[in-house]
């Protein structure tokens, strides 16, 4: 478990403890609102982990293959010039979902600390029901619309990491080696 993921977690287990005279119903949806921070929580270090995966291997990768370049043709080394630009653009659109997840993540991180103190204050009967009913689903649409972000960061970082194996793969067989550099996300 991450420590994004603990800091979540010790939240809710304290946000737990501080239950007060509040409405059951309306505190049981909360209760089972609750998990979804994890879960999203878990979705970012997915993207986290298969960012750095990329990071190291990207720049590696391009390395090895482009120290063959000169073992073949001019007529190759054309078109291995030009499979390196588009391989260089997609290095740019993974640096752009990598700044793009670290908005995304701290924004999170902002958006769980609020939550946990505005179910603090619930708890201890700070808040007025009316108030505390629409906060609640204020955080239940700003969760979907983060849900949905990280979820679409997740299919454009796929797709980036398939445009890795499908580039070099190319370049592999126009250098004409039986080398394998295929990433799978973890």
């Amino acid at each position: 478990m991450n420590t994004l993921s603990r800091i979540i977690l010790c939240l809710i287990l304290f946000s737990l403890l501080s239950c007060g005279g509040v409405d059951n119903s309306f505190v049981n949806k909360v209760k089972i609102f609750e998990p979804k921070w994890i879960d999203l929580s878990e979705r970012f270090s997915y993207l986290q982990r298969n960012l750095d995966l990329a990071e190291k291997r990207y720049g590696s990768d391009l390395s090895q293959v482009e120290a063959l370049f000169t073992s073949v043709s001019a007529e190759e080394r054309v078109e291995l010039s030009n499979l390196r630009s588009q391989y260089r653009e997609m290095v740019k659109e993974k640096d752009e979902i990598q700044d793009d997840y670290e908005k995304k993540v701290a924004g999170f991180t902002e958006l769980v600390y609020g939550f946990n103190d505005w179910e603090n204050k619930l708890m201890k009967g700070k808040l007025k029901e009316d108030k505390a009913r629409a906060d609640f689903i204020i955080y239940q649409q700003e969760y979907e619309r983060l849900d949905q972000e990280v979820r679409d960061l997740q299919t454009k970082l796929l797709k980036n990491m398939e445009r890795h194996n499908s580039i070099l793969e190319s370049m592999v067989k126009r250098l004409g080696i039986f080398t394998n550099f295929d990433i799978q996300a973890k």
